[in-house]
């Protein structure tokens, strides 16, 4: 549910503090990684590391999203448009 999504970016303050602390190229770098590693648990077949590693993507996605200023209500927002 999209509005799970805009709820867990106004409830963790973690976002804020992480695109202050990390340089864009290291957010972009972080977000490829987890991505990668995302599609090799998927491979392996190993339900839990999956789980586990889509949340770190999720996490880190959110994170890239609003170093650029953006929020998983824009992404849905295109995939709204998508639909039609």
């Amino acid at each position: 549910d999209p509005a799970d999504w805009v709820n867990l970016e106004k409830h963790i303050e973690i976002f804020d503090a992480a695109v202050h602390l990390f340089s864009k190229t290291a957010m972009e770098q972080a977000t490829a990684v987890r991505a990668v590693e995302l599609v090799i648990e998927a491979m392996r077949e190993e339900e839990q590391l999956f789980l586990e590693e889509a949340a770190d993507l999720v996490f880190h996605l959110l994170i890239l999203l609003k170093s650029r200023g953006y929020s998983a209500r824009d992404v849905f927002e295109v995939l709204k448009k998508r639909e039609k």
